[in-house]
């Protein structure tokens, strides 16, 4: 062993100094990353021999308040140098905003810092801690700086952006923050709205590694403005995800905002709003899970940005790959694709369990991403509305879909309202196998699909073209032939909006009813077979979505606004008793414009209804031009063929008369 000097006693009568000490604290650390206490040792030896080590650097720490974790560089110690003292209830800001305003490298052993404000990085930080991510460990294994903070528990010094969305200080020009080096920490705000990191604009490198951010409520680490960040190996959970879900507000719960420039590699996400919300240019995502949270990856959507707070923009410049979601009320959600973008190799596992129960969607791709390119993706399990839900002409390739619950894919035929080339670009779906698994309603053992006209279908496998569950969407459906007609004309339907969803009032009756007193929310919604309309859950006293006080002997007497041309609709009334949250729904025909919940009419269904944001309408019919093809088949004998094709529609020509209950089954193919 070479190191010589004893940390406990003097040497000729003077003690040693303090970089006596550092030099013999490397020279120890050496002897153990060269094998050099291993000679001559059994195995067995050799570990208690590096534990004895273990234990001489450990009291070398404490008599010098540095320790020096994987370089040669002196980390400070926030306890010694500066008073911090980590008991989980002293106040800590002062010292670790001293600590931090120093400038120096600093260690935060073990223990809990608790802080009352923000602390502010004025100056590049390089901090330290003894353990973050890993959860198996003991307690006083972990450093950790905690808070009950409306704002975050570490932020730029110049701006920042409440979980209002409101900005806070005066945004900067390029490089107005300091960069960020955290390892091994753990971050806890207590507070309903609070976050945990904010950089903005940062002048140099962010580096954050094995850190977790626990028991995120609202907002988590979020990385505003970019210019290059790395985030690595966190551990992001979450406490109150179905809160958020029921009220919409995990759409801006971000776990992660990467705002530009930005990767995030092997990262794990449990319980939280939205695990990772992406925005602008060159994110590279890979290697990630996120389970059971409101919504698993967002692509563009919303831009938090202090200097152009809550514009809709675009990813651009990234790849994604690698990601495993499971659980989730959400998956993925493309909000906004730009140029040279490029998502595979993306799983999303849909069941029961999640934040809210059985998941919604897999994938959801909005009318905001034309462009990209989205392969080898799978999803598949149970969802409520479809495994995958497209509103845009994006190309899909080797995307897998299955769904024990419903529809395989729903999307939007609503036709182009920009200039295009001819023939119009469609979408393009390759080697997409929908059959995994025969679904229980259906023993041949062939899928539902819910599709619309301007989707190419290529190589998928099991389409149900006979069962009529597929045949209410606008590839085809089943009507009844007028007697003796020898036209029969098709209308597209036009789309269901969510004003036509409104509730006109809500009343308390006095009548016959077991209904318990008290307060209850009411949600009206319509659906169909290509999707539901939203509510905002946000806004108690809207159009649809509106509270009723009950006394006893008294019912709630809900009166709606009547639906036209929609006759393949019908109505959902959602009823529940906390804000944002429901107990199960009622489904009336869509004719019906009163309805009486008297206490005894029984729940048909237990289910959310879409936030707002998610579903803004169902989509219509209308076909984008009038290319398309259509097969007839009369269910008398006789010729038919088809004429006046239009884009909302066409006429059916039949060489004999029909007779009594005559039906006409047509189908359309693009």
């Amino acid at each position: 062993m070479t190191s010589a000097i004893d940390p406990t006693k003097p040497v000729d009568g003077v003690s040693a100094s303090k970089d006596d000490l550092r030099a013999n604290l490397l020279a120890v650390k050496a002897e153990i990353e060269h094998g050099g206490f291993a000679e001559g040792l059994t195995p067995s030896n050799y570990t208690a021999a590096n534990s004895q080590v273990l234990a001489h650097l450990t009291g070398i720490d404490s008599a010098l308040g540095t320790v020096t974790p994987g370089s040669s560089a002196t980390w400070v110690n926030v306890k010694a140098a500066f008073g911090a003292v980590g008991d989980g209830v002293t106040d800590d800001t002062a010292a670790l905003q001293a600590a931090i305003d120093s400038g120096l490298p600093l260690y935060l052993p073990p223990g809990t810092y608790r802080i009352t404000s923000s602390l502010l990085h004025n100056k590049a930080i390089n901090l330290i801690g003894g353990m973050g991510k890993n959860s198996t460990e003991a307690d006083e294994s972990k450093s950790v700086i905690i808070g009950n903070l409306a704002e975050p528990l570490l932020r730029s010094p110049t701006v920042w952006v409440d979980h209002n969305n409101v900005v806070q200080g005066t945004p900067g020009g390029g490089g107005t923050g300091s960069n960020l080096c955290l390892s091994d920490l753990v971050f806890v705000n207590e507070h309903n709205d609070g976050s945990h990191i904010q950089t903005y604009n940062p002048g140099a490198p962010t580096h954050i590694r094995r850190c977790h951010f626990s028991s995120i409520r609202f907002r988590g680490l979020l990385l505003i403005q970019q210019f290059s960040a790395l985030v690595e190996n966190c551990w992001f959970t979450g406490q109150g995800v179905d809160t958020l879900v029921n009220s919409g507000r995990y759409l801006e719960a971000y776990a992660l905002y990467l705002g530009g420039h930005s990767a995030c590699v092997g990262c794990d996400f449990q319980g939280v709003g939205t695990a990772v919300h992406a925005v602008l240019i060159e994110n590279s995502i890979f290697n990630l899970r996120t389970e059971v949270c409101g919504l698993g990856l967002r692509v563009g959507g919303r831009q938090l940005s202090p200097d152009q707070p809550l514009t809709n923009t675009t990813l651009s410049g990234s790849l994604i790959g690698g990601v495993y979601m499971e659980a989730n009320h959400v998956g993925m959600w493309l909000s906004g694709l730009g140029r040279a973008i490029e998502i595979r190799d993306v799983s999303v596992n849909g069941h029961g369990g999640g934040p809210v129960g059985t998941s919604d969607a897999g994938i959801i791709i909005d009318a905001n991403a034309e462009i990209g390119q989205i392969a080898n993706c799978i999803a598949g399990g149970s969802f409520v509305r479809a495994a995958i839900v497209t509103q845009a002409h994006v190309p899909l390739e080797f995307i897998t879909g299955e769904n024990a619950s419903g529809p395989v894919i729903i999307g939007s035929s609503t036709p182009y309202s920009v200039t295009v080339p001819d023939p119009a670009p469609r979408y393009h779906m390759r080697g997409v196998p929908l059959n995994y698994s025969v679904n229980a309603t259906q023993p041949n053992g062939m899928r539902t699909v819910s599709a619309f006209s301007d989707l190419q279908l290529r190589g998928l496998k099991g389409l149900d073209i006979v069962n009529a569950n597929v045949l209410p969407n606008n590839l085809g459906r089943i009507e009844s032939v007028a007697l003796d007609a020898t036209t029969h004309a098709v209308t597209f339907a036009g789309a269901a909006t969510a004003g036509e969803a409104a509730i006109n009032t809500l009343t308390a009756v006095t009548q016959t009813s077991s209904l318990t007193p008290g307060t209850y929310q009411y949600a009206s919604t319509l659906i169909g077979p290509r999707g539901e309309t939203e509510v905002d859950l946000s806004a108690v006293g809207g159009a649809n979505y509106k509270q009723v006080t009950v006394g006893s002997g008294q019912i709630a007497r809900v009166t709606l606004f009547g639906v036209s041309n929609q006759p393949r609709l019908k109505r959902r009334l959602y009823r529940g008793t906390t804000l944002g949250r429901f107990d199960g729904f009622f489904e009336i025909p869509v004719s019906q414009t009163t309805f009486d919940d008297n206490g005894t009419i029984a729940f048909t269904g237990n289910d959310l209804p879409p936030p707002s944001g998610l579903g803004q309408h169902i989509p219509a019919e209308h076909e984008i031009d009038a290319n398309y093809a259509v097969v007839g088949t009369p269910s008398w004998n006789t010729t038919c063929w088809v004429t006046n094709k239009a884009t909302t529609g066409f006429t059916i020509n039949f060489g004999t008369a029909a007779p009594a209950g005559a039906t006409v089954q047509w189908l359309l193919f693009r």
